[in-house]
Parts: structure tokens; C-alpha cells; sequence
């Protein structure tokens, strides 16, 4: 019943893309580089994890890279630059959590990323910026456009919304410069095949790895003096994934709750989650990141952790940041003057 719907979608965005592949929709360029990362369908693909990667890694490596962000959910409406002194609602909880780990990366959020990069540009000095969940953005020009694929979802049932998880048409891989497959043990050469015959652009894999297990109340203790069960919950858009890593990294989890996502948590459901807790004989919490900034300060009632996760590049970590590290590098002339 629902795939009418999708050939109305399909339509609907290829007349977008037209109008702005004309010119009648304009884009507008920010004065420095543009890297987006995006991804093909819906629900939680791995962008945030990569984001961190990528500006971390080009921090590290002495640039000075800055975050656009929808700031999807927030309630303010103004350009804002994070704040991490302010509530995370007035700018998102993915953007609140990317500033919160990536010291001297300045976040930006705004319904209109070019209006966040000018924000940005007024209070620090910036070699490129990093377009987040931006392959559907064409109102910004961008000088690099990366995909992430989760490797477990894929691209779904190969349908477009609403019959499936698409977003854009397997097509539209044709104007990607980099493919990026996270949530891969290894390189899958059929997967990797099948992408190809979409797009040039090089294809590489990835997974994650646990790199802390952070404590969020109580007496601070460490998960080893916890020792566990734990219960687990979570209001992000992929908890399958979230659930995989607990598994893979052999923690006892007795059971998950799975709130909607960018659920703002609330003391009723602290309560709700601490009762399952006790009934299942979980002795703490564990939850991601994201979650955590989303819990009310001081309310937790039994020890609860945050699973911090990094993304794990399988091949060299250069190969991925060679286009990135092009684009900032002397050749690329005036953009950075």
C-alpha cells in the first residue's frame, strides 16, 4: 500500500534536486571548505560517531575543523554555537554531546547550516567545516560529500520512504566522493561490490570499539567494582546497534527499555526504568552517550554508565583523510585566506 507513496517521494525529491541543480533554488557557499556526512536512509547510521572521528582526527592533526548541525528537537531557534554552561535543549542532544567530547571543536546548530557557519566564523578561527547528517542539505555548498552505511541495515528493502528506509535513490551514490560501512568486522567484498556498481567513489569499512564505560551518579564507582547485571536502556533511532555493542563487548545485561528517539527523559521515567531494574536483578545502568546527556541531573537512584564508543577505522586511517586533508592543504588557495 505504501509504495505508490514512495514513486510520489521519489518524485518529489528528484524535482528538488532539479531545482536547485538549475539554480532556481540557490545554494550559498561558506568561505571555507565543506565536508558533509550523511547518510541514504533513516534512523541511526553511524554519522555521529564518524563526525567525532573526523574531527577529531583533524584536530590531531593541527586543523581547525567546526561542526554545523541541524540541532534537531532544540528549543531554541537562533544560530547558536554549543555552550556546554547552557541546557543541552536549547541546542540538541547530539550537538550538546559532540562539543562535550571534542575540546576546541566548536558546535554550531541552526535549521540553516550557512547561518551556523557565519555564527561560528564570529568567535573562532576555522580551516573547514563539517556538515552533519548534510547529503540532503543542498541548500549549502559543499566541497566533499561522505556517505555512511550502516552495515547491518544496509540500504533496507531497497525502497524509498515510506515503503522503506531510503532516503535517496541508490542512484544518487553517483555523487559521493567517499562511502564509509560501519558496524563491519571486515571488508565484505560482495557488499562492496554491489556499492560500486552505484558510484567511483572509494568505499571503506569500519566498526566501533568501547573505549570507557563512564560513570554518571552515584559514588562514581568504576564498572569492574560494579561487576553488574546491568539494564540497559536507550531513546536513539538504531537500539539494535546499541545492543550489539553491549553484546560485543561482554557485558551482562539483563534486559532493555527503548524509549522513542531523543527522548527527554523525566523522573517518572527514572523511576520506571530503576523498578524494571530491581524486578529483572539488574544491580546498575548502563545507556549511551547520546541518553546521557538527556538525563535529569541528580535523579539517577542506582549507579548507571555511559557506553562511549569510537569508530575503528579497519586500513589506514590516512586513506579516509586524504580528500579531507587536500581541501586545507596550501593548494587549496584562497579558501582559507
Amino acid at each position: 500500500l505504501l509504495i505508490p507513496l514512495s514513486y510520489l517521494y521519489r518524485t518529489l525529491a528528484l524535482v528538488h534536486r532539479i531545482l536547485y541543480a538549475s539554480g532556481i533554488l540557490s545554494k550559498r557557499s561558506l568561505p571555507r571548505p565543506v565536508v558533509s556526512v550523511g547518510n541514504m536512509t533513516v534512523g541511526g547510521g553511524g554519522k555521529t560517531p564518524f563526525v567525532l572521528w573526523l574531527a577529531g582526527a583533524l584536530r590531531d592533526r593541527g586543523i581547525r575543523p567546526a561542526i554545523l548541525s541541524r540541532g534537531y528537537g532544540r528549543k531554541g531557534s537562533a544560530p547558536t554555537v554549543v555552550d556546554l554552561r547552557q541546557s543541552w535543549r536549547l541546542v540538541g542532544d547530539e550537538p550538546y554531546m559532540m562539543a562535550s567530547r571534542l575540546d576546541q571543536v566548536p558546535v554550531a546548530v541552526a535549521a540553516d547550516r550557512y547561518e551556523a557557519g557565519l555564527e561560528v566564523l564570529q568567535e573562532h578561527e576555522v580551516d573547514l567545516f563539517i556538515l552533519d547528517d548534510g547529503f540532503q542539505h543542498r541548500r549549502l555548498s559543499r566541497d566533499l560529500d561522505i556517505v555512511v552505511v550502516d552495515n547491518v541495515r544496509r540500504f533496507g528493502n531497497g525502497w524509498l520512504l515510506p515503503a522503506g528506509s531510503l532516503r535517496e535513490p541508490l542512484s544518487r551514490l553517483a555523487d559521493v566522493d567517499q562511502v564509509v560501512v560501519t558496524r563491519a568486522a571486515g571488508p565484505d567484498e560482495e557488499f562492496g561490490n554491489f556499492i560500486s556498481g552505484f558510484t567511483r567513489a572509494g568505499v571503506f569499512w569500519s566498526d566501533y570499539r568501547l573505549t570507557s564505560l563512564e560513570p554518571l551518579c552515584g559514588d562514581k564507582e568504576t564498572v569492574d567494582e560494579c561487576g553488574g547485571p546491568f539494564l540497559a536502556f536507550c531513546g536513539i533511532a538504531g537500539p539494535e546497534g546499541f545492543s550489539r555493542s553491549l553484546e560485543k563487548h561482554g557485558l551482562d545485561i539483563v534486559d532493555m527499555v527503548v524509549f522513542p528517539d531523543h527522548h527527554p527523559y523525566k523522573d517518572d521515567d527514572l523511576e520506571r526504568i530503576a523498578g524494571i531494574a530491581r524486578s529483572a536483578g539488574a544491580l546498575a545502568l548502563v545507556t549511551t552517550e547520546k541518553d546521557a546527556v538527556r538525563l535529569p541531573p541528580g535523579k539517577l537512584v542506582m549507579p548507571c554508565f555511559s557506553l562511549v564508543v569510537e569508530l575503528d577505522a579497519h586500513g589506514s586511517d590516512e586513506e579516509i583523510l586524504a580528500p579531507v586533508l587536500d581541501l586545507v592543504r596550501p593548494s587549496s588557495g584562497d579558501r582559507l585566506s
